[in-house]
């Protein structure tokens, strides 16, 4: 009697404590999140900070000699401390990203400068998917559902990522860090958001880094104004960039169609799928009838048998 009881007072708890592990795991979970999101506002602020001084052109114009001296002297080294400064300025959003891509260009020649740059912005592009989703996706998703213009530019994005991200980041309109967090939110893989970036990212440390170029030039001819969009025009009107950027992006739309035509074949793959279990369907729907009319005719002339 006293097992009996014992074994039923333990299913009956089992339950509870059940609810009680989730209900722990979860409030872990906020607090993780809410620590990693206090730390990430924390490396903003000294990125904002501490950015203004050494994050700019001035501080380049006046030290871009010296710097230099330092990169020829530590090559391998430097172009480390290069990709992780990049990459951490991109993954935590902060400020400073585009005078550190000019940077590459006046401190690394090129395809070193466009290299170093692409793999700072993939890693921290990366970083940066991997916070948002951690952090705020699940609260800022939750509250967006209930839009149904929300539901219906997440189904399209899900459905055509590899475009929107390409475009996204092609058009140099949106910021980099919008991109990463809209990807976030929405509920982009993962995977296709890495191969989104990986292809994306590409004219952008070319136009970039070879902007940089130009800068160095400038800064070596002894001047200190600089125009950041007339230092992008420049490096857009080097017909070097221009052949690079254009099979790049001749790469990039065959990629794209490729994707888009394997895509349609899985749609239509479905389709025909969808379509041989309807026609099963109704096949098995008309067998059943005729045999439930056979029955009905025997049984009707069984009947009719039976009242003569």
């Amino acid at each position: 009697m006293s097992v009996a009881s014992a074994t039923s007072s333990g299913e009956a708890a089992s339950p509870s404590s059940a609810k009680g592990e989730s209900k722990e795991q979860s409030t872990t979970v906020a607090i993780l999140r809410a620590i990693v999101g206090i730390g990430v506002l924390g490396c903003i602020g000294c990125g904002v900070i501490f950015g203004r001084q050494y994050l700019s052109f001035s501080y380049l114009a006046d030290n871009h000699r010296r710097l230099e001296e330092l990169v020829e002297a530590n090559f391998f080294e430097a172009g480390c401390a290069y990709i992780s400064c990049m990459t951490f300025l991109i993954g935590l959003t902060m400020p400073g990203a585009t005078v550190l891509s000019f940077a590459g260009g006046v401190l690394f020649p090129q395809p070193y400068a466009a290299a170093f740059a692409y793999t700072g912005y993939v890693l921290g592009a990366m970083l940066s998917f991997s916070l948002v989703t951690f952090v705020l996706a699940d609260t800022c998703r939750k509250r967006l559902e209930p839009f149904s213009k929300f539901r219906a530019f997440q189904k399209n994005v899900r459905k055509n990522a590899l475009l929107y991200l390409v475009l996204a980041r092609y058009t140099f309109v949106f910021p980099f860090w919008f991109v990463n967090s809209c990807s976030a939110v929405l509920g982009v893989s993962f995977k296709t958001f890495v191969l989104a970036t990986n292809l994306s990212v590409i004219p952008g440390s070319i136009v970039y880094t070879s902007a940089g170029r130009s800068l160095g030039n400038l800064l070596a001819a002894g001047q200190r104004e600089t125009d950041p969009k007339a230092l992008l025009w420049s490096a857009l009107s080097d017909p070097n960039v221009q052949w690079c950027l254009g099979g790049v992006t001749a790469c990039l739309m065959f990629a794209i169609v490729a994707s888009r035509m394997a895509d349609s074949g899985e749609e239509h793959d479905e389709t025909a799928a969808v379509d041989t279990a309807q026609q099963g369907a109704r096949k098995s729907r008309k067998s059943t009838d005729s045999t439930a009319k056979n029955a009905n005719e025997a049984e009707a002339g069984e009947n009719s048998k039976k009242t003569k």
